[in-house]
């Protein structure tokens, strides 16, 4: 299923074919966003344990795990379906398991959610997170994320509150980020 936004922007799932762009994605937005928030030792320390291509496509197969891709074509023919197909402009990666829906305190992660510098704060990243909602809100009662102090924004107008501020070292650079959290009951 493509879902369609307001921008020139169209929702759908990754396929093994996206890896190579989503590993270039992350290494884009990772460099280009994250230095307006940590220093430049602790953006290497992260570029150093950021996903390869071929872990992507290992991703990508799991079968709890569901990623949705944003794609855009500034240029192209609105009446070409494969139009949305070549750019990748954000993507949202989660980690739940449906077949157990009858619990009630079931939750789901978000492992990732990257967008391309270029389209940071251009609904990119809202319109997957309301996508990844509507496929899942109704067996999906709490979301969790590890939110860089990049994302942490984007997921505090979502409405998820900071349960913790947490640290690791990579390479000797402690790196910190948020564990969040939306529970849609209390929501």
């Amino acid at each position: 299923m493509a879902w369609t936004t307001t921008t020139p922007v169209s929702i759908r799932l990754a396929t093994r074919g996206d890896a190579p762009a989503l590993a270039e994605l992350v290494r884009s937005s990772v460099t280009g966003l994250a230095p307006s928030c940590y220093p430049e030792p602790h953006v290497q320390a992260w570029m150093s344990v950021l996903p390869t291509m071929e872990q992507f496509r290992q991703r990508l197969q799991e079968s709890q795990r569901t990623t949705w891709v944003a794609c855009c074509c500034e240029n192209g023919d609105e009446d070409d379906d494969t139009r949305f197909t070549a750019n990748i402009v954000g993507f949202i990666e989660f980690v739940g398991n449906k077949a157990v829906e009858q619990e009630p305190s079931i939750s789901g992660y978000i492992d990732c959610l990257y967008v391309a510098p270029t389209h940071a704060r251009h609904v990119v990243a809202t319109s997957l997170w309301r996508c990844l909602k509507a496929e899942t809100e109704s067996w999906c009662h709490a979301y969790v994320t590890d939110a860089s102090e990049v994302a942490r924004p984007f997921f505090e107008r979502q409405r998820f509150d900071i349960v913790k501020r947490q640290e690791r070292s990579i390479q000797g650079v402690l790196i910190w980020n948020h564990r969040m959290e939306l529970n849609i009951e209390s929501a």
